[in-house]
């Protein structure tokens, strides 16, 4: 009897054999990129020191990085080479910097749909980064971040005061909440409210921008726009002169500063006291005197058998709030037009209607962009607030009467 050859008989294994040389290639360790050879030294706000190569070759944006908050921070759309995911696209088409630079939104070269897909994933294809080769990436995280983690430059959104302080970095926080009389309510809120880093806007405001001027290499930018902000914050004190309001409206003010509310005349529902319960219990307990939405209308809101009783409802008292989605919500732009707004729907015995003429003077001087009246009655959600009390003032033509911006 003849035997076979061994060699035909083992032909089986071949093909296992090649998934398990396939499966080990899986395996391999992530690259490790040394620094560039030329680089200038920045540091971000946690106090990551960041090596950018030179020449500069551009920035990219990793995972959870808006190109809306980039475009408002640093004002350089011709410094992107990479934007984002087509989701951070149609994102960016609802927001006003599609209209500031809109040669961003139709670039088809800055978006992609595969990178950072899996961005947690050891099997994330890091040769995709290196398509880009920018000189610095801005990263907001990722668990953990993959720029950073295979040894790329990646500038961090984030900021650590205490970090920055062990190293002897400057504050990046200085002209913190724009010089504004300690707010009297502060001691009944919640201690967590009280101490909490985000009570005024200028706590992330500020530190963001200052860093952002030095990752596109001119801090010289940072301090004339933080003035043009305090300088309307001073400016609505000035006129609405909160401490000597005699009755300020309880509000709910989903999403804002608490720091806000008082420079609007206002208190602060949601934490003017402890309340249990969830959401909808917590609101119906609230009552609030006004409510000031982040999204939806007042008449979706309105038509809710659940909310009908609540007194703000029957006042015709809610209202959608400009910007938090149609600007970046941590802008210096937007913020003193919000605080404005709620002052002026809250007490417009006290202020003329200016609201507008805000909105259009700051997109302006920060962007030398003009607004349409269409653009401003998007952002002011004129449409949605049609049937709210007051609301007619942030309409384009109004005229003020004769007994509004009289003091009372």
């Amino acid at each position: 009897m003849m035997r076979k050859p061994i060699g035909r008989e083992l032909l089986w294994v071949v093909p296992f054999l090649c998934i398990a040389l396939i499966a080990a290639g899986l395996l391999r360790h992530e690259p490790r990129f040394p620094a560039p050879e030329h680089f200038r030294t920045v540091v971000d706000g946690g106090g990551n020191v960041i090596k950018i190569a030179l020449p500069f070759r551009g920035i990219a944006l990793a995972t959870n990085s808006f190109p809306s908050g980039y475009l408002e921070s640093t004002r350089s759309p011709q410094l992107l080479v990479f934007a984002g995911k087509p989701s951070d696209r149609d994102m960016l088409a609802q927001n006003a910097m599609s209209w500031i630079y809109p040669e961003v939104l139709n670039n088809n070269k800055l978006w992609n749909t595969r990178l950072f897909r899996e961005n947690t994933s050891p099997f994330t294809e890091v040769e995709t980064l290196l398509a880009y080769d920018p000189s610095v990436w801005i990263g907001c995280g990722g668990s953990p971040d993959l720029v950073r983690r295979v040894g790329l430059p990646a500038f961090g959104c984030g900021g650590s005061p205490a970090q920055r302080e062990r190293m002897g970095l400057p504050s990046l926080r200085s002209k913190e909440d724009c010089g504004t009389p300690p707010d009297p309510m502060r001691s009944r809120y919640p201690k967590g409210y009280v101490n909490s880093g985000w009570y005024y806007p200028e706590n992330y405001l500020f530190p963001g921008i200052r860093s952002s001027a030095e990752l596109i290499g001119h801090p010289e930018f940072a301090e004339p726009r933080i003035d043009s902000y305090c300088a309307a914050i001073a400016g609505l004190r000035q006129q609405l002169q909160p401490a000597s309001l005699a009755f300020r409206p309880r509000v709910q003010m989903e999403g804002e500063s608490r720091g806000n509310a008082p420079r609007a005349g206002v208190i602060d529902a949601e934490v003017e006291r402890r309340i249990p319960g969830d959401d909808a219990e917590r609101l119906l307990v609230m009552d609030p005197d006004m409510i000031f939405m982040v999204t939806g209308t007042p008449q979706q809101f309105a038509r809710d058998l659940r909310w009908q009783g609540l007194k703000a409802v029957q006042n015709h008292r809610v209202y959608r709030r400009p910007g938090q989605l149609e600007f970046w919500a941590t802008g210096l732009t937007i913020q003193p037009v919000i605080v404005r707004w709620m002052a002026e729907v809250a007490h417009p015995e006290r202020l003329q209607p200016a609201v507008r003429q805000l909105l259009r003077d700051r997109v302006m001087s920060e962007f030398g962009y003009r607004l349409s009246e269409e653009q401003i009655d998007l952002i002011l959600h004129v449409k949605e607030n049609a049937g709210s009390v007051g609301a007619e003032r942030f309409t384009r033509g109004y005229q003020a009467t004769s007994e509004q911006g009289s003091s009372k």
